[in-house]
């Protein structure tokens, strides 16, 4: 049985590019400090770890973006929604890797180029991890059985610090001459976890996995989906335009109170054409009328194209969810509500708790967690003096 394997690297910038679109370079800082850059950014120098200052330096015309766990997840949903429309069989996991079953290679492989991401195929899940890590962007490498053995022979041990092995153990590796995964698969585990420790105990499973579970059977997140047929094909933006506005009245109304971030929208073509699918992630949740109706509109646009007639149109609003999260910005905004918040903590400790979301849930009142209120400022934005 072979498994399938995704790979997107620097996820949360690559949310943000799905979200504003491909331009200027973009990084997301955490903290203070660049956590993720797209290939343009690092092109021009920037790393993770670099502050918003030396960025600047680095290229002035760089788009800052302070992370959003609701925009990763919201991408991430839809990385998983378009794997679920090749196959059911996907395993729950969060970014960078997602593992499913290839069932059909050909069109495996057209998706991986449709995201423009890294793809893999192996034996097994850690096979699959290294060979999307090797594929190149918008490709799917394949590797098989009886070419495994000559794959981890070529894969150099400094690719492994890209899936959370310490720095320490890949120039230990290099110290002790084991430049590639093929020669330290020739290690025994009790030589791997005396000279690299726990590193080397999860380096000698990743090489040697014992017997795998299978793909399970893919449980979908809750979306609300409002679909129309018509009674003879369009192909006229006018025509189509009130079913949409039709569509998403009804799905606004089954979303409130709650908020979306992602839509998909599915025009299904006459006499078996091929379907047109178009999708948006918000840059925020967004639950009013106005705001879906102008984001499916801009999708209407990008599904119509000459000659095709329409059958049917399907509207799918995902990334649900029960509130938008504004407590972060507030405190940054106004340093003295936190001084305010903070005053009441000390007063009545592991009292005061804040809320934080908490992506890859099964159930949605799960979603957000209660953390222990910080003790820490966050830094407060800096003003121009008047000259």
């Amino acid at each position: 049985m072979q498994i399938g394997s995704l790979f997107i690297p620097s996820f949360p910038a690559w949310a943000f590019l799905q979200a504003e679109g491909h331009g200027a370079p973009l990084a997301v800082i955490g903290s203070g400090r660049v956590i993720a850059a797209c290939r343009t950014s690092r092109r021009s120098g920037i790393e993770p770890g670099m502050s918003g200052e030396r960025v600047k330096s680095l290229c002035p015309d760089v788009r800052l973006r302070i992370r959003s766990a609701e925009l990763e997840t919201a991408a991430w949903e839809e990385v998983v929604h378009s794997v679920n429309g090749i196959t059911p069989f996907i395993e729950k996991s969060r970014p960078p890797f997602l593992y499913f079953r290839p069932d059909d290679l050909p069109v495996a492989r057209a998706l991986t180029e449709t995201l423009s991401v890294h793809g893999g195929v192996a034996p097994h899940r850690a096979a699959a991890q290294l060979a999307a890590l090797r594929a190149a962007p918008g490709n799917m490498l394949v590797v098989s059985p009886r070419n495994l053995d000559g794959f981890l022979d070529r894969f150099a041990v400094e690719r492994i610090a890209e899936i959370g092995f310490e720095e320490d153990t890949v120039e230990l590796l290099h110290h002790f001459g084991y430049a590639t995964l093929g020669a330290v698969k020739k290690l025994s585990l009790r030589h791997l976890k005396a000279q690299f420790g726990n590193d080397g105990e999860r380096l000698f499973k990743m090489l040697h996995p014992e017997k795998e579970p299978p793909i399970p059977l893919f449980r979908e997140s809750r979306v609300i989906r409002q679909g129309y047929e018509f009674d003879d094909p369009c192909r006229e933006p006018r025509e189509i335009l009130p079913v949409l506005e039709y569509l998403v009245c009804q799905a606004a109304e089954i979303l409130r109170p709650e908020y979306c971030q992602r839509l998909r929208l599915v025009a299904k073509g006459y006499r078996n054409r091929a379907n047109a699918t178009a999708f948006r992630i918000l840059p925020e949740p967004i639950g009013n009328l106005p705001g879906l109706l102008r984001a499916a509109v801009r999708l209407l646009h990008a599904v119509l194209s000459p000659g095709l007639e329409v059958e049917s149109l399907a509207l799918e609003l995902g990334a649900l969810r029960h509130m938008k999260s504004a407590q972060v910005p507030l405190f940054k905004e106004r340093p003295s509500v936190f001084t305010a918040v903070r005053a009441v903590h000390r007063r009545f400790p592991e009292m005061v708790q804040r809320a934080a979301v908490q992506p890859d849930v099964l159930f949605s009142e799960d979603e957000m967690r209660l953390d222990p209120f910080p003790e820490k400022e966050p830094p407060r934005r800096k003003r121009k003096r008047p000259r």
